[in-house]
């Protein structure tokens, strides 16, 4: 079953369980209704194994492992689909009704693999027990996780499974948070980036609780400190040119990709904490300005040369192909399900059909370094059977599709009769 639903990921007009089952050779619509929404098999476990086939698929590569954190959304009508509800979707960069899911990505060269994703489930339906009741929520997930929440548990269940990457990379929406940041420190080498109005401080502020200069009141219990803070963006217009260095990161086949840079070590404190924390400030733009990226990292020492910092800050630009093949040739967002386990199922078996592009590009690498995860899928779509060209195959589809409609039908018609 499950090879049959990879098949049609691939050969299908939409990924959803109806038209799979119309293209994919003796595919059966209720068995794979079944397989996808109630087999108890463990995506979790899919999930975990595709990482680790990951790792090896790239030990091959040359450079460096990035493990990049973003998430994907997808517009859904009605409030019964899990996680459904109205949120900012960044496929409509506004506020629509739809599901949000994080996911995390290796990357090493030009070849990426999501390797875990996590459904985003708003307070509204971490509130309200009847609708995950509905959804077949797990007691494990009910409880309200923010995305950076989320990512923080992937990583370090990665960590836990033995997955090993160089460094990890993720937009402002995680790496401004302090908390998120302090978290996955433990974990792993991070560049982070963070938003204009982070504050920074160039010395440690030595935050402490100011001493009682009077017996009425409360007695002081806030830590504060007299050092001068300035935000990230304030700093940046500060150096003179010649403290920006020029360095070319990625040689592409449009041409050099050169950046100016700026680093410097400097303390993070978000008002709450015992104590300051050193990081390493990133900050790099166009040649000339524009376009300036801001980003924090747990280098301390000072080990890693501007060039390297560069080329993991501009790493991130990776995630998005990553998302782009797998909802442009395996219609991650074009299921048509709403239970959690379903989601989960259909994800899991998503990124195994990432994981079969990505390993042949690499297995052709030499004899067609520019294969893409289009070109593989359109191979399959030729070698693999299907019923499109097979006329009694197609008799059948039309003569199911008939008798589910009339089912519904019928099924609506008992429905407004009993109302």
């Amino acid at each position: 079953m499950a090879y049959q639903y990879v098949c049609g990921l691939m050969q299908a007009p939409r990924s959803n369980i109806t038209q799979i089952a119309e293209t994919v050779v003796n595919s059966s619509y209720e068995r794979l209704q079944h397989f996808i929404s109630h087999s108890p098999w463990s995506a979790t476990a899919v999930e975990q194994q595709i990482a680790q086939d990951t790792v090896t698929a790239f030990a091959t590569l040359k450079g460096e492992t990035a493990l990049l954190i973003d998430e994907f959304s997808v517009r859904k009508q009605g409030n019964a689909s899990v996680g459904v509800a109205r949120q900012y979707l960044g496929c409509e960069g506004k506020v629509e009704n739809g599901q949000v899911a994080v996911l995390a990505t290796l990357a090493r060269e030009h070849y990426t693999g999501i390797v875990r994703t996590r459904l985003f489930l708003p307070d509204e339906w971490t509130d309200d027990r009847k609708r995950l009741d509905a959804a077949g929520v797990p007691e494990e997930a009910r409880t309200f996780r923010t995305k950076p929440e989320l990512a923080a548990e992937m990583i370090a269940a990665l960590r836990s499974e033995g997955i090993t990457f160089d460094f990890h990379n993720a937009d402002a929406l995680y790496g401004h948070s302090t908390s998120y940041r302090r978290t996955i420190d433990p974990l792993c080498p991070y560049i982070v980036f963070v938003h204009c109005n982070q504050t920074i401080y160039l010395c440690d502020p030595k935050p402490s609780v100011p001493e009682r200069r009077s017996e009425k009141g409360p007695a002081p219990s806030l830590r504060k400190t007299s050092a001068f803070s300035q935000r990230v963006d304030e700093f940046a217009r500060e150096p003179t040119r010649s403290a920006w260095q020029r360095i070319t990161y990625h040689q592409g086949s449009k041409g050099a990709h050169t950046r100016e840079v700026l680093t410097k070590q400097v303390w993070t404190w978000d008002g709450q904490e015992q104590a300051a924390v050193q990081e390493r400030l990133v900050i790099s733009r166009k040649v000339g300005g524009g376009d300036i990226q801001y980003s924090l990292s747990n280098d301390r020492e000072g080990l890693l040369s501007p060039h390297r910092l560069l080329v993991r800050q501009m790493s991130r630009a990776k995630v998005e192909r990553s998302i782009r093949d797998s909802k442009q040739e395996l219609g991650m967002v074009q299921y048509q399900v709403r239970s959690w386990q379903a989601w989960e199922h259909h994800s899991a078996l998503t990124l195994l059909a990432l994981l079969f592009l990505t390993e042949e590009r690499i297995a052709n690498k030499r004899a067609a370094p520019l294969l893409s995860c289009a070109d593989v899928r359109d191979i399959l779509c030729r070698l693999l059977p299907s019923t499109n060209n097979d006329p009694k195959a197609i008799d059948r589809i039309i003569a199911e599709r008939h008798e589910r409609r009339a089912r519904d039908i019928a099924r609506w018609k008992a429905i407004t009769s009993s109302a």
